[in-house]
């Protein structure tokens, strides 16, 4: 995608929330180099959304918080110039690996680095908060 679409963002938010939703209450914690938590369903997320946002030949790019540190400095400038989809798969991953509800997939739409766009996506409670500029 490039370009913000609400319509099409909540698809990809509910689809994300129905994975996420998949793993919840069964997923295992593993600790990233920064000593944060990451689980399965944060990586089965983010790359739902690679799927959809990454596409560095259509002129789009995702900086995702599980992925990011694999891009290197030309593809985060690049990301930077032009369109980039900003995602936490899981954004509250610690209330997420402890059972908790407060937790959501958030996506967030930048044109030439500044965040012009975002959604969030709550899947325990069902609720949607978004910009539709």
């Amino acid at each position: 995608m490039n370009s913000w679409n609400l319509p099409r963002v909540r698809e990809l938010l509910l689809e994300c929330g129905a994975v996420a939703l998949g793993y919840f209450g069964k997923t295992e914690m593993n600790l990233k180099d920064d000593k944060t938590i990451v689980t399965q369903a944060d990586r089965a997320v983010e790359q739902l959304l690679a799927r959809h946002f990454d596409r560095p030949d259509e002129g789009a790019y995702m900086i995702g918080e599980e992925t990011v540190e694999q891009r290197d400095e030309r593809y985060i400038d690049e990301a930077m110039r032009g369109i980039a989809w900003v995602v936490d798969p899981i954004d509250g991953t610690a209330p997420y690996a402890h059972r908790m509800p407060h937790w959501g997939v958030s996506i967030g739409y930048m044109e030439g680095g500044v965040l012009r766009e975002g959604a969030v996506y709550l899947p325990v409670t069902g609720e949607l908060f978004a910009t539709d500029g």
